[in-house]
């Protein structure tokens, strides 16, 4: 009987060999299969890269011009003692705030009708009557026609004026804008005449310019019926309420000052556009008419 084993094994020698070599060549052929499959494939897209935000910019802060507050009856009176204390030791120019003063706005209420109802006899622009016969009731308010004051003649284009409206500020030693008080003075045996007007709010219309502003003879007047069983509106106070802008004069001055003689006081009077004049309630500030320019 034969022994075959050592040709088994030579046999089996005979193979690994040439599959080694096949093993090798077959991994070739995959690394080089996968060489080319990603040579020739498209890679993803890759994500754009993230645009880094810009830096904020700096603002220089900058502050707002404040508004001005429409100036009261205090501001124009006080403005108006330094105008006349100027024209009285002989300065030319006026008061040293009239820059600041020209262009700004203002307000002033002025009572009336504090005494009741008297009528135009009681010489004030401001005034109530009552007419017990048809029971009717008229409040009034009538500029004063200022055309040859002599502050306005004085003007150098005084021939260009047509026209000066406006309104005296009573008490101007006062800065209340209500009723004052009632003082129980003894009368005196000659009554003291009362001081004339020193403080006014002007308002200067040239020839050739719009009339619609002028007043002329028309009042700003509010009329109403009283009824039988209300008599408080008989004894009722009102106001005057001006508001406008302060334009000055063709001196470039908001104020102009006058004095008939170095004994008298000086007159002053602000150059003004009024943009609303209205009539109200002193009490409850309650408004009965208004007249918008």
């Amino acid at each position: 009987m034969s022994d075959n084993r050592p040709g088994s094994r030579d046999r089996k020698l005979s193979w690994i060999g040439p599959a080694s070599i096949a093993a090798v060549l077959v991994g070739l052929l995959v690394v080089a299969w996968l060489s080319q499959m990603r040579a020739t494939s498209p890679e993803p897209p890759r994500p754009p890269p993230t645009a880094a935000a810009p830096p904020a910019p700096v603002v220089d802060s900058v502050p707002l011009p404040a508004t001005q507050p429409s100036l009261t009856r205090t501001d124009l009176i006080e403005a108006a003692d330094q105008a006349r204390e100027a024209f009285a030791i002989g300065e030319t120019r006026g008061a040293t705030k009239k820059d600041s003063l020209l262009g700004r706005a203002f307000m002033v209420r002025i009572p009336f009708g504090c005494d009741g109802a008297r009528g135009a006899s009681s010489g004030a622009q401001a005034y109530v009557e009552y007419d017990a016969g048809s029971r009717t009731l008229r409040v009034i308010a009538r500029p004063g026609v200022w055309t040859t004051l002599p502050l306005i003649s004085a003007l150098a284009n005084a021939r260009t004026i047509e026209r000066v409206e406006g309104f005296w500020i009573p008490r101007p030693w006062s800065p209340a804008d209500s009723c004052p008080p009632r003082l129980d003075s003894p009368a005196p045996a000659t009554p003291t005449p009362l001081p004339y007007p020193t403080l006014g709010l002007a308002q200067v219309f040239e020839v050739g310019a719009s009339r619609v502003q002028q007043r002329g003879d028309r009042p700003y007047e509010f009329v109403r019926k009283v009824p039988e069983a209300d008599t408080t509106l008989l004894d009722r106070a009102y106001g005057l309420v001006l508001t406008g802008r302060i334009v000055g004069f063709s001196d470039g001055r908001a104020i102009r000052c006058w004095a008939e003689s170095a004994d008298h006081r000086p007159i002053c009077v602000y150059g003004v556009v009024f943009d609303r004049v209205a009539l109200v309630d002193a009490s409850t500030d309650e408004q009965f008419a208004e007249w918008r320019e």
